[in-house]
């Protein structure tokens, strides 16, 4: 009788280290699986990042062309001449001309585009029967 209780601890023994082991095996499958994802997610965001890079990549290299550009232009004096004649300047001997807006025969400033269709009415009815009462 006492062989046999002996033989009945080992056979659970050996069944508790087999579902220990079976729990161990699925734990690491578990992670190995959920490491996987995770570097999954983390390829697909570095490569929308690399993406979007690559495009601020091409934009300076655009940028910087037009500005080689711009100072290669910098080293002709007709450009120089330009930018000078847009802010206003002149050459020795030519007349500056400079254009007006356009004003009433009073010689005040044309105001009826500012003001309301009724208004401008009255004004011009007030002008007119000025104008009769002075004559």
């Amino acid at each position: 009788m006492i062989a046999k209780k002996q033989k009945i601890k080992n056979s659970s023994r050996i069944d508790f280290s087999f579902i220990f082991f079976i729990i161990l095996i699925l734990g690491s499958l578990a992670f190995l699986i959920i490491s996987n994802i995770r570097i999954t997610q983390k390829r697909s965001l570095m490569i929308d990042e690399i993406k979007a890079l690559e495009e601020q990549i091409q934009k300076l290299q655009e940028s910087k062309t037009n500005l080689e550009s711009n100072i290669s232009k910098a080293d002709q004096d007709t450009y120089w001449e330009e930018k000078a004649r847009e802010q206003g300047f002149v050459k020795d001997g030519e007349n500056p001309v400079v254009v007006l807006p356009p004003t009433d025969s009073n010689g005040e400033d044309n105001q009826k585009n500012n003001q309301g269709f009724f208004q401008s009415l009255l004004e011009d009815i007030n002008n007119f029967f000025t104008k009769v009462i002075q004559r």
